[in-house]
């Protein structure tokens, strides 16, 4: 069964720094209060996770196109900026 922290662990550690999630360990009520609008608790957008499938996707077509780039990053942007809304 998973519980509410082990669920907000997963989702945070999609684009939160690890050192940051990390210091909250002992205590799942330290999750909450962690800065979701704080630049400086995200990781780098290369660095996020955006699932295998999207990845994929998104490799196959930056392969094609060199300024894809610039739309890979917006990709990854947009999907920080969701999962900030959906955590706040």
């Amino acid at each position: 069964m998973m519980t509410c922290e082990v669920l907000y662990r997963e989702l945070f550690g999609l684009s939160i720094k690890s050192e940051i999630l990390e210091a909250c360990r002992d205590d799942g009520k330290e999750l909450l209060k962690i800065n979701m609008h704080n630049v400086k608790n995200h990781m780098r957008k290369q660095d996020m996770h955006v699932g295998f499938g999207a990845q994929q996707d998104l490799l196959s077509i930056l392969r094609k196109d060199s300024a894809a780039l610039e739309d890979l990053n917006k990709f990854r942007l947009e999907a920080r900026e969701f999962l900030v809304t959906l955590l706040e």
